[in-house]
C-alpha cells in the first residue's frame, strides 16, 4: 500500500504511536481470534496527543461487530454493513474522535495492506478530510490470523498521506509494546549482566529493556528508585524523563546514593542523568530542572509507558494525575511521612498504583486534598495575596524528618509494582500498600474505580488527551452523503443515519446510546 517515506515530514511529527489500555487490546485480541478462517474487523474511536517526538494516538471505544454487522466474510475479506459504517462516522463526527479500524489477513506472517485494502482506505480517508472535523482523522492496523504481528497506517488530511505508526503500546497488567516494521528483536537471554534475574520463571528483560518510563521528583524515592530501575536494564531501548527544579542541598546527602559533597548546588536531575551515563551510558536519560507545569517536560512525559510520581506536595500529584487519565498511562505514585510529636512518632511510606480506566485515579482514592493542591500550585504572590485574606496559613513550613531506609523500602515497593506491569500479575497485583517503618506491618490493598469521578470516569478525561486546535467547522457538521456502495464495495452507505436507528448486535460488549457510555 502506498505510504509516504519515513523522512517525509508530517504533522504528526517524526514518531506515531497507537496506543490502548490492556482491557481493551484483550478484547480486540479475543475478538480477532475468534475464528482465523476468516478475516475478521473491528474499530475503534480515540483521540490523538502531540508528545515531544510526534504523535500518540489513543484508543478510547472499541466497537466489536457481530455477524449481522458485516455484509461479507470470507477468507478473502471482510466488509462491514452500511449501517454500522454510517454509525461509526457519525459518532466520529459528534465526539471529534480518530476512527481506528482493525482487521486481519490469513497466514502467521507478518502482514502488509493489499491493492484492495488501498483502494478502500483512500476513499475512506479522502471522504472523512471532505466531511468529517480537524482534528479527525484515520488510522488502519491489519494483523496476522494470530493478530499478534502488524502493519499500521495513519491519514494526514493536510498532506492527503497514509504514513506508517512505528509502534503500538498495550498499557496495563502486563504491558506490550510492539514494533511495526523492524528486525529481529535484540536477544536478552544471553546477557551476563542480567543473568540472574534472567533465571526468574517469566521475568521479560526485554519488556523491561522496551519501557519509557518518567520519574517526577529525584529526592529520597526518586533516587533510590532511578538507581534500581538503571541496575537491572531497565529502558535500554526507551527513555527516561527525569522532572525536578530543585538543586541537591546538605540535607539531601545521606538519601541520595549517588550524591557526593562536590554535587551540592547541583540540579538533581542533572546529577542523575550524569551518574547514569556512567552505569549504562546506553541508557537516554531526558533531565527537566523544570516545575512539572513545565510544557516540555509534559510533552516528554506524554511519550512515556509508565509514570513515578515521587513528589512531596499534592499540587504535583494532581497534576501528575491528570496527565495520567488523560494520556492513559499507569502512574504509580510514592511518599513516604515522618510524624512528630511529644508522645510519639509515626513513620511509614506507601505507593498507589493508578492504571488508568481500570482502577482508581487518585481522586477517585483520594490520594491527595484538592484544596491543599490549589495552594500548592499557586505562584509566590498567589500565596502572599491569599495569606494575607486569611485563607493560606503555614505558607513558611519547615522540613520535614526522613530517613534512608524508609525511602528504600518505599521505592522497592513501587517497583515490585512496576515489575508487574513488565512482567504480569504473577509479580504482585495489589493497588494500594502502606508499610509501618518501625514495625514492617504492611497493608495491601485493590482499588475500584469511582464512576462518577470527575478525573476518570465518564464525563472525566480518561484518555481524552488536551485541548486540540479548534477549527472552523463545528459540532454540528453533519455527513452530507457517503461514497456509493457501488463506489465503495459495499463499505460505505449513502447517507448518514441517527444512531438510534441502526441496529447494533448482541455480540457487543455493552448496548450503546447517546446518552451512556462507550462501547468498549
Amino acid at each position: 500500500m502506498k505510504r509516504a517515506d519515513n523522512h517525509v515530514r508530517t504533522g504528526f511529527g517524526h514518531k506515531r504511536t497507537l496506543r490502548m489500555r490492556r482491557r481493551e487490546a484483550d478484547a480486540l485480541c479475543a475478538h480477532m481470534r475468534q475464528d482465523t478462517r476468516y478475516e475478521q474487523m473491528a474499530f475503534g474511536l480515540g483521540c490523538h496527543i502531540r508528545t515531544s517526538q510526534g504523535t500518540v494516538f489513543m484508543m478510547n471505544e472499541l466497537l466489536l461487530p457481530g455477524a449481522s454487522d458485516l455484509a461479507h466474510q470470507s477468507a478473502g475479506g471482510v466488509t462491514p454493513t452500511r449501517e454500522l459504517l454510517a454509525y461509526l462516522y457519525f459518532r466520529a463526527s459528534i465526539t471529534r474522535q480518530d476512527i481506528m479500524e482493525f482487521h486481519s489477513h490469513p497466514g502467521g506472517g507478518v502482514p502488509r495492506f493489499s491493492g484492495i485494502d488501498e483502494s478502500h482506505a483512500y476513499r475512506d480517508a479522502k471522504y472523512l478530510t471532505e466531511h468529517l472535523p480537524n482534528p479527525v482523522t484515520l488510522l488502519m492496523v491489519v494483523g496476522n490470523n494470530q493478530f499478534d504481528r502488524y502493519d499500521a497506517l495513519v491519514w494526514d488530511r493536510d498532506q492527503s498521506s497514509f504514513h506508517e505508526v512505528q509502534r503500538i503500546e498495550v498499557l496495563g497488567r502486563p504491558a506490550q509494546i510492539h514494533h511495526v516494521g523492524q528486525g529481529p528483536a535484540r536477544n536478552f537471554n544471553d546477557s551476563a549482566i542480567y543473568d540472574r534475574q534472567l533465571r526468574i520463571p517469566g521475568w521479560n528483560q526485554r519488556g523491561l529493556a522496551q519501557q519509557r518510563i518518567g520519574i517526577v521528583g529525584l529526592g529520597g524515592n526518586g533516587a533510590s528508585l532511578f538507581q534500581t530501575l538503571i541496575a537491572i536494564g531497565a529502558a535500554e531501548e526507551g527513555f527516561f524523563v527525569l522532572v525536578d527544579p530543585d538543586e541537591l542541598e546538605w540535607s539531601n546527602l545521606p538519601r541520595i546514593p549517588y550524591a557526593t559533597p562536590e554535587h551540592v548546588g547541583t540540579p538533581k536531575v542533572t546529577l542523575a542523568a550524569q551518574w547514569a551515563s556512567h552505569r549504562n551510558p546506553a541508557i537516554p536519560v531526558y533531565p527537566y530542572p523544570c516545575a512539572l507545569n513545565e510544557q516540555a517536560a509534559q510533552d516528554r512525559l506524554k511519550d512515556a509507558t509508565v509514570l513515578f510520581g515521587c513528589v512531596d506536595n499534592d499540587g504535583a500529584r494532581m497534576v501528575l494525575n491528570d496527565l495520567a487519565v488523560r494520556s492513559s498511562i499507569p502512574l504509580i505514585d510514592l511518599g513516604c511521612d515522618v510524624l512528630v510529636d511529644e508522645q510519639e512518632v509515626i513513620a511509614g511510606g506507601q505507593v498507589r498504583v493508578v492504571l488508568p480506566g481500570e482502577n482508581a485515579c487518585l481522586v477517585c482514592c483520594r490520594g491527595y486534598d484538592p484544596a491543599q493542591a490549589a495552594i500548592d500550585l499557586m505562584d509566590e504572590y498567589e500565596r502572599v495575596q491569599h495569606a494575607a485574606g486569611g485563607y493560606v496559613r503555614n505558607l513558611a513550613a519547615d522540613a520535614t524528618p526522613s530517613i534512608a531506609n524508609l525511602n528504600q523500602l518505599t521505592a522497592q515497593a513501587a517497583l515490585s509494582q512496576f515489575l508487574a506491569l513488565v512482567n504480569g500479575q504473577e509479580f504482585g497485583g495489589w493497588d494500594y500498600f502502606h508499610i509501618d517503618q518501625f514495625s514492617l506491618n504492611a497493608i495491601t490493598a485493590s482499588t475500584s474505580r469511582d464512576e462518577q469521578c470527575p478525573c476518570c470516569g465518564p464525563a472525566g478525561n480518561l484518555g481524552q488527551g488536551f485541548a486540540h486546535e479548534d477549527s472552523s467547522e463545528t459540532n454540528a457538521t453533519r455527513l452530507a452523503h457517503f461514497p456509493s456502495a457501488a463506489d465503495s464495495g459495499n463499505r460505505h452507505q449513502q447517507e448518514c443515519e441517527q444512531p438510534e436507528s441502526i441496529p447494533l448486535s448482541d455480540q457487543r460488549l455493552l448496548e450503546f446510546s447517546p446518552s451512556e457510555q462507550p462501547l468498549v
